[in-house]
């Protein structure tokens, strides 16, 4: 390959430069076409586990609120709101916080119950009694009443200093306007990560839980604030589908379901490291095939190259001697070869002119025996065929050579030659032919 022109390797350049653009092409659909199918397909399974998280998380919150309306319904805690704690009969206290524990027990162990009477302004959590002022407990009611906390199954995210709750309150008596006290059961954020996250594989993974008031309950991700949530649950507005957030200084896309029992909205990412595996998987035949196109294009451009290239390099090595010269070269190769040709005709189209004027002068001057005429009338293709000849001559006198009448004899006797040649048939007679510039002699047939 190291003797092949340069347009053996533009050539092979080229089909290369078309196989990677080809291949790229390719490549960029196939990559294009099989991640939108894989990110639908775990888009798909995505929501499956949504749904499976939600029932876990949304079936404990069910129990404990069914639990806390159960305890919340029995006279012997309507009576207890509405007394007054007498410490010489812990008989009833002891009932009441049995009653509180059940709730725990059932639900979740690790779940805080609260008890307060809003009439007697007491407080019973974790089983301690506190004594309340008048606006403590107040503000106790006030703060469920603004979160709506009284309201059946919601739940919001509750801070109590360092720590978070999923909480809600129900009123004592039932579907009070104005309760006299309520049961507020406080679940740890903890708690509820763990009750999601046993299901999820990988838990690198962001779940989000907001509700439709824009309220944010559960962020694994620690990356969202309330200010965030408006625009998130603006866009979401089927039950199910994906959504595009700008997580961890980067984009990922989530999957997201509505809650049937409660008025959540669960976001789950996908697993990018399955989406990555899966890519690599489907990507890998492509890449195969990709290559072996690539391959089958530079064979193809090899064997084109060649066979464009040989009779270029032959054609080269004839023009300047050289088999590498590129274009340019033999272009000005082929020219300066025309040049000499052309000069070479006009040469020997003189020559030929002069030796026949020389011919014809000594067969005037009977110079040349009868084989030489024959062989000169051959040679010069002069007509052949005749039985006999006139000769006509004609001469201009003038006595003195370079004179201005001389010059003009040799001009006339130019033009009365070419006056004849003009004239006359080119078969009719043999080429005019001037003898020492003043005397022109004519061959007729």
């Amino acid at each position: 390959m190291r003797n092949k022109p340069p347009i053996f390797y533009t050539t092979l350049a080229l089909f290369l430069g078309l196989g990677i653009i080809a291949v790229t092409i390719f490549s960029f659909f196939v990559h294009s076409r099989t991640s939108n199918l894989i990110e639908a397909t775990l888009i798909s399974q995505t929501q499956e586990n949504l749904h499976q998280i939600a029932n876990n998380l949304e079936q404990k919150l069910i129990s404990v609120d069914n639990l806390a309306r159960a305890v919340a319904s029995e006279t012997i805690i309507e009576e207890f709101i509405l007394s007054e704690i007498d410490p010489r009969n812990p008989f009833s206290y002891r009932e009441v916080v049995s009653r509180l524990d059940f709730i725990a027990m059932m639900g979740s162990p690790f779940a805080r119950i609260d008890l307060v009477s809003f009439e007697s302004n007491w407080n019973i959590s974790n089983n301690a009694f506190h004594r309340l002022t008048t606006d403590e407990a107040n503000d106790f009611r006030d703060n469920m009443q603004t979160n709506s906390m009284f309201k059946l199954r919601n739940w919001h995210l509750l801070k109590n200093g360092d720590s978070d709750y999923l909480a809600i309150a129900v009123p004592i008596p039932l579907y009070a306007t104005y309760p006299k006290g309520a049961i507020q059961v406080r679940i740890p954020k903890h708690i509820i990560l763990n009750i999601t996250y046993r299901d999820i594989a990988n838990p690198a993974r962001d779940l989000i839980i907001v509700n439709r008031n824009d309220e944010l309950i559960l962020d694994s991700t620690g990356l969202l604030t309330n200010t965030k949530l408006p625009f998130i649950t603006s866009e979401l507005t089927q039950r199910s589908g994906n959504i595009t957030l700008n997580l961890r200084t980067r984009n990922s896309v989530h999957a997201y379901i509505s809650s049937f029992h409660f008025d959540f909205l669960y976001l789950f990412s996908l697993d990018e490291i399955v989406f990555n595996d899966m890519i690599s998987a489907s990507m890998f035949p492509s890449f195969i095939i990709g290559g072996a196109f690539l391959i089958f294009l530079l064979i193809l451009g090899f064997i084109v190259a060649h066979q464009l290239s040989t009779p270029i390099a032959q054609l080269s090595k004839i023009v300047t001697d050289n088999n590498k010269s590129d274009f340019k070269k033999i272009n000005s190769g082929v020219k300066k070869i025309i040049d000499a040709k052309e000069t070479l005709q006009e040469t020997v189209t003189i020559q030929t002119g002069q030796l026949m004027n020389l011919f014809i002068s000594n067969l005037y001057q009977g110079l040349l025996n009868e084989e030489e005429i024959h062989e000169k009338i051959k040679h010069f293709s002069l007509p052949y065929n005749w039985n006999k000849l006139i000769v006509c001559t004609l001469q201009v006198d003038s006595t003195i050579k370079n004179s201005p009448e001389s010059q003009r004899s040799e001009a006339l006797i130019f033009n009365i030659s070419q006056l004849l040649k003009s004239s006359l048939p080119t078969n009719s007679h043999f080429p005019t032919t001037i003898i020492d510039q003043q005397t022109l002699s004519l061959i007729i047939l």
